[in-house]
């Protein structure tokens, strides 16, 4: 990415115009069909490529702001931003809201709850393939994308119990020297069969289907992969062994393959309690340690930065963490770049940047 690069620019590495365009289209044929079924509650006028991605940048405004309500813009509160309302109405943000689609029908080859948002998190996959090439070492992980707990802490018992459970469970492979989410996996809960997540949950094989999702595409590429204790098991290892992601002479886990042996491996993810008098520390376990000691600092960097709109629908809830995650990975591959060294914007800056030029605002500057 040259110097002059803008916030957009990194974040359309994962989310182009043509993705967009997409959706323009999709949430178009949803309203049309809509209002031809259940009837008209008002003209619809056909969203534009603009208009979309101001729609989005009134969401990704909410990890900045962290207001509980993307509406609370233009209540005239302490969240409202005359700034940004003046862009959209409000009548017209909750049309697009209402209608807005990735996938507007079915199709036969549809056969899971995700496919709405699946063409979506298919390119997004792509894209990070694409952009990015990761460190050795990775992680295998759930990211924190619970509710904020400034507003846990103020919400009343009654407004908690009202508030649905998730349906999904989203892990995570992530390079363990930048942060760069490399891969994302979406297990549902309602899944039916011995594949459901209710089926398989503090169970094995539930750890044993999101570590085979997460590194099908790590073989022969080198990598060593950590995991926490309860996605770790013997068999799991095994199973990898056999099917060549960790081959030729046994070695300790976490040890340093050789030069272009090709391999990945998982080491066991227990960790020894080191006491006097004890037999020091394996190493694999100090690299263990080490590495899964990164997740808790992107956590506590980036976690507060997901999109804070909690939309009812399970697809919906995964599209806009799937759109967090790629906002955030933006920002790790905008400072490593050049442009980082022209203008030094912090993570909120650069969401503030972003918001600005999804809604054509370019020539306004972020708040210190």
């Amino acid at each position: 990415m040259p110097p002059s690069a803008s916030a957009m620019d990194f974040f359309q590495l994962f989310v182009p115009d043509n993705m967009l365009k997409n959706m323009v289209v999709q949430t178009n044929l949803y309203a049309r069909k809509f209002q031809e079924r259940f009837g008209s509650d008002g003209a619809w006028a056909d969203v534009t490529l603009a208009e979309m991605k101001a729609f989005l940048g009134y969401m990704v405004s909410t990890s900045i702001s962290h207001c509980e309500s993307v509406l609370s813009i233009w209540s005239g509160g302490f969240y409202s931003n005359r700034g940004l309302a003046g862009v959209m109405s409000q009548a017209r943000f909750e049309k697009i809201l209402k209608y807005f689609h990735v996938v507007a029908f079915r199709s036969s080859q549809a056969a899971h709850g995700l496919y709405k948002v699946q063409p979506f998190l298919d390119a997004l996959q792509s894209s990070f393939d694409t952009a990015f090439r990761p460190s050795q070492t990775q992680v295998l992980h759930e990211p924190l994308i619970d509710e904020d707990p400034v507003f846990i802490a103020t919400c009343t018992e009654r407004e908690l119990r009202k508030r649905k459970k998730r349906k999904f469970s989203l892990w995570v492979r992530q390079c363990s020297s930048t942060g760069f989410i490399i891969q994302i996996y979406v297990h549902l809960k309602e899944g039916v069969g011995p594949d459901g997540l209710d089926a398989l949950k503090n169970k094995p094989q539930l750890h044993g289907a999101v570590a085979r999702n997460l590194c099908r595409n790590a073989a022969g590429k080198n990598y060593i992969v950590f995991t926490g204790p309860s996605i770790t098991s013997l068999a799991l290892f095994e199973e990898f062994e056999k099917q060549g992601l960790s081959r030729g002479e046994r070695r300790e886990p976490g040890s340093a393959p050789e030069s272009g042996a090709g391999r990945a491996s998982v080491p066991a993810g227990v960790i020894i309690k080191r006491r006097s008098g004890e037999v020091p520390c394996p190493l694999a376990v100090e690299a263990f340690a080490a590495h899964l000691s990164y997740i808790c600092r992107y956590d506590d960097k980036y976690s507060k930065y997901f999109i804070s709109h909690k939309p009812n629908k399970t697809w919906q809830q995964v599209f806009w963490f799937a759109v967090s995650i790629a906002v955030n990975n933006a920002y790790i591959l905008y400072k490593l770049s050049d442009a980082y060294h022209v203008q030094r914007y912090s993570r909120a800056q650069f969401g503030e940047r972003l918001v600005r030029e999804l809604l054509g605002l370019e020539d306004a500057s972020p708040t210190p």
